[in-house]
C-alpha cells in the first residue's frame, strides 16, 4: 500500500478462483472523516508464461509511487519464476516490462521492492544461484529504457550462518540508496543461565555508492546475551524510510511444558533499527 494505492492479491486456490492469479488496485481517498478505497482496476500475469506461472501470480506485491511489481511461482506445477513491472499514468496502470518466465530459478521473485526514484527507478529481485545453493538478491534499474540488471548480492561466504544461505534476501525493503536485506543467522548466548544459545537473524544494510551497493551495517534481531525463554528470532518483514530501517521479528518462545508436535508456540515483535 503506499498513500495513493492499495494492493490486494486473490490468494491462489480460494474458494471460486481458477484461472490466472490477479492484483486489485484500489485508490485510495483520504481526505474525508473516513478512507475510502475504490476498485480502479485489475493487474493481469503476463499471457506469455506457463499456465502454472500464470496461476501463481501475485505471490510478492511491492508497490512505490506510480510503480509496482508482482511477481508468480509456478502453483499447479513447478515453474520459473517470473516478476511483472507496472506503472500508473494519469491513474491509470499498465504493464511495462515481464522478467524471469524462461529460464529463471523456480524461487525468482519470491520477494520483491521497487522504488520510484526521481531520474533512476529500481527494482530488487530474490533469486537462488546454483553454486553454491544460496538465495541472493538480483537489483534492477530503470533510467527510462527498462529495468535491467545493475547488481546482483549474495551472501558474504566469510560470515556465520546457521541457515546455509537460505536466509538471505528472503525479505527486503527499498528507498531510495538504502537498501535493508535478510542475511543470516548465528547463535547467541541466552540471558537465562543454562539455556541452549539462541538462534537470531541479522538484517543487512547496503548503501549505493558512485560505482556499486556495499554493505554499511549489520544489525542482530537483539543484543546477546537474548532474552530469557526465547528459542529463535528472525525479522521476517522490513520496511525502510529515508535513514530508518523497521522490521518484524518472529519469536519462538521455549514450548511449554507437554507441548509436542503438532503444538505451536509463537511470538511476534516489532521495532525500529535505528534505536540501536
Amino acid at each position: 500500500m503506499t498513500d495513493r494505492w492499495l494492493a490486494a492479491r486473490r490468494v491462489p486456490g480460494a474458494p471460486g478462483a481458477s484461472g490466472d492469479g490477479q492484483v486489485r488496485m484500489y485508490s485510495l481517498e483520504a481526505s474525508g472523516p473516513t478512507v475510502v478505497a475504490t476498485l480502479a482496476t485489475t493487474l493481469s500475469p503476463d499471457p506469455a508464461w506457463p499456465v502454472a506461472l500464470r496461476e501463481g501470480f501475485g505471490r510478492a506485491v511491492a508497490a512505490y509511487g506510480h510503480i509496482i511489481a508482482v511477481s508468480g511461482s509456478g502453483y499447479s506445477g513447478p515453474s520459473p519464476g517470473g516478476v511483472r513491472v507496472f506503472r500508473a499514468t494519469a491513474g491509470t496502470w499498465s504493464a511495462v516490462q515481464s522478467l524471469g518466465g524462461g529460464t529463471a530459478p523456480q524461487s525468482f521473485g519470491n520477494t520483491v521492492a521497487v522504488d520510484d526514484g526521481p531520474t533512476v527507478d529500481r527494482l530488487v529481485v530474490g533469486t537462488q544461484f546454483p553454486s553454491p545453493p544460496s538465495l541472493g538478491l538480483e537489483i534492477h534499474a530503470d533510467t527510462g529504457s527498462g529495468f535491467t540488471l545493475e547488481q546482483s548480492l549474495t551472501p558474504d561466504p566469510l560470515l556465520p550462518d546457521a541457515s546455509g544461505g537460505l536466509l538471505f534476501g528472503s525479505t527486503v525493503a527499498l528507498d531510495g540508496d538504502l537498501l535493508a536485506v535478510t542475511a543470516r543467522s548465528a547463535t547467541v548466548a541466552s540471558a537465562e543461565v543454562g539455556h541452549a544459545p539462541v538462534t537470531v537473524g541479522y538484517v543487512q544494510m547496503f548503501r549505493r555508492g558512485p560505482v556499486a551497493w556495499t554493505r554499511e551495517a549489520e544489525v542482530g534481531t537483539f543484543t546477546s546475551p537474548y532474552d530469557p525463554d526465547v528459542v529463535s528470532a528472525y525479522p521476517f518483514r522490513l520496511q525502510a524510510a529515508d535513514t530508518h530501517v523497521a522490521a518484524s521479528v518472529i519469536v519462538n518462545p521455549d514450548p511449554p511444558v507437554g507441548c509436542t508436535f503438532p503444538c505451536f508456540n509463537i511470538g511476534l515483535e516489532a521495532w525500529s533499527l535505528d534505536r540501536l
